[in-house]
């Protein structure tokens, strides 16, 4: 404080009253003791000060970029320049959810003791990236049983969709190739038909698609043996045959194309029946076989009688 009319080699000292801290418009009275030889002139012992905010400036985050996952995003700063030990809210604003490019403001409530110093406009871009999600046919198989294979048991299998969304609100799903019209045991193509026409959250992935296979399986058939298969010797071939093959459906036919080598002398044995090749039909494993046996012929010994003197 600066003051004039003393006398050389006097002093005054001064009282004040009336400080600020946060911003805004103060006075200061300053005053001298009662028993001061001086006193101050009307008018001057009042001073007005203003305190203005503080410039500061943004440091954000260094993460600015997302995956989409259906929940909001966003960045924050940190405030660069506040007095020590103090901090600064800031307000902002933009927010998003499904992929894109977007660009977050920050702004300092009205009121504050710091405002952004020149040069710094509170804006700071990020992205939320398209998430890689794959639908995924599952493979499917059945044994020959001369019908179509049932579309609605064609499935899929979805992986990395987001917890937030559904399916049905990605894609539709549907299912072509020559699986759908196949009949006869084979290999055939379940192609998966992925369209996001229209639907709400396509756009936030990044869709990839896995075909499968359907195998239909050749039908596992038995034979059913003739019941006798224990004979005697007679010196003639034997063997026993296929009564009937155990599966086959109404319509087709399976037969047996050949038998092993028949048997004459007397044993223990084992027919095989080798079924004719079929596109849709083979033996169940263990089937194709059967023992039979040729038992000893029995003799009846008669002995002369003999005499003699």
């Amino acid at each position: 404080t600066a003051y004039d009319g003393t006398i050389p080699g006097e002093s005054v000292l001064f009282t004040y009253e009336g400080d600020g801290t946060d911003i805004g418009m103060y006075s200061t009275v300053a005053s001298l003791p009662e028993d001061s030889n001086y006193y101050i002139k009307e008018g001057d012992e009042t001073c007005w000060f203003q305190i203005d905010p503080k410039p500061v400036t943004l440091s954000w985050q260094d993460e600015k970029t997302f995956v989409y996952d259906g929940t909001s995003k966003g960045i924050s700063a940190n405030v660069v320049g506040l007095v020590k030990g103090e901090t600064q809210e800031l307000v902002y604003d933009g927010n998003a959810v499904n992929a894109g490019e977007y660009e977050m403001t920050a702004s300092i409530p009205d009121g504050a003791n710091y405002v952004f110093d020149e040069g710094e406009d509170g804006k700071c871009g990020y992205v939320i990236e398209k998430r890689d999600v794959t639908f995924a046919a599952d493979e499917q198989m059945k044994e020959y049983d001369k019908s179509l294979f049932d579309a609605e048991s064609f499935s899929y299998t979805p992986i990395n969709v987001a917890d937030t969304d559904d399916v049905s609100e990605i894609v539709d799903i549907s299912y072509d190739g020559n699986a759908l019209t196949a009949v006869n045991a084979g290999i055939y193509d379940i192609k998966l038909i992925v369209n996001g026409e229209g639907k709400e959250k396509y756009d936030n992935y990044n869709v990839t698609v896995v075909d499968s296979l359907l195998t239909i399986t050749k039908r596992k058939v038995s034979y059913t043996w003739q019941d006798e298969r224990e004979f005697e010797y007679d010196g003639y071939e034997k063997y026993i045959s296929v009564e009937s093959i155990e599966r086959v459906i109404d319509g087709d036919t399976v037969e047996v194309d050949s038998y092993s080598e028949r048997k004459i002398n007397a044993g223990d044995y084992v027919m095989t029946a080798t079924l004719a090749f079929n596109s849709n039909y083979e033996l169940a494993k263990g089937e194709g076989s059967c023992e039979f046996s040729i038992t000893k012929r029995s003799l009846l010994i008669t002995v002369n009688d003999k005499s003699k003197i």
